[in-house]
């Protein structure tokens, strides 16, 4: 059920970013190697949550270089490595928990800066997570 929300709203997420006769070619692999990383139970499903986010709003321009908050050097690499990195490689680490919360915040900031509107989908995931 959990994943179901999650895949939910990737969709709502990656709808959002899709516009008519414009290439989607880069949100299409992104939706699905997230979904693939869902699957994987070595990986936090809120890694995957914010690597997604952060790539989507980096394939439409939507972004900052650097963490837009100060934070620390692992939180930073982790940045710059899902916006450097091809869609194929992102899902490949994982982050401790504090370091997971710093990157999450700063992807959450950068999500309110560029991102005008709410989806329920996350709303439904929110809750059902107890968040």
């Amino acid at each position: 059920m959990e994943c179901t929300c999650y895949g939910s709203y990737f969709l709502e997420f990656t709808d959002y970013y899709s516009r008519e006769n414009i290439d989607g070619t880069g949100l299409l692999k992104l939706l699905y190697q997230s979904v693939r990383a869902l699957l994987k139970p070595a990986l936090d499903n809120q890694l995957v949550l914010r690597i997604f986010e952060l790539k989507a709003m980096v394939l439409n321009g939507e972004y900052t270089e650097k963490p837009p908050r100060q934070v620390s050097d692992s939180a930073n690499y982790a940045w710059e490595y899902v916006i450097g990195s091809p869609i194929e490689h992102l899902y490949t680490f994982t982050l401790t928990e504090p370091v997971l919360i710093e990157f999450s915040r700063c992807v959450e900031i950068n999500k309110k800066r560029y991102v005008d509107r709410e989806f329920h989908s996350l709303d439904i995931l929110q809750t059902m997570m107890g968040s």
